[in-house]
């Protein structure tokens, strides 16, 4: 469902529990292309608690970049990766 929202471009890390009765808890990461990394953090925890009634959520915004790798083609990668830093 994540992946529904503009600007998600991949969702890793996902963990979902429940701490006691009726308390879930979220964590993931989200990888945000082309929109404001904290934008879409607010639309993942409104759909999160609207679809699925979690009302507790830890997202992790990711920013991703474009590299242009040995084939020619576009690859996107985490702005924290090592090699995303290299290209900049």
């Amino acid at each position: 469902a994540l992946r529904t929202i503009p600007g998600v471009h991949a969702v890793h890390d996902v963990h979902v529990w429940t701490v006691t009765s009726g308390f879930v808890v979220f964590t993931a990461h989200i990888e945000v292309h082309r929109r404001d990394p904290f934008d879409v953090v607010h639309d993942a925890v409104h759909l999160l608690e609207d679809r699925y009634g979690i009302e507790h959520a830890a997202i992790h915004p990711e920013r991703v970049r474009l590299l242009d790798i040995e084939d020619g083609g576009p690859r996107e990668l985490p702005s924290g990766d090592a090699r995303a830093a290299e290209s900049a």
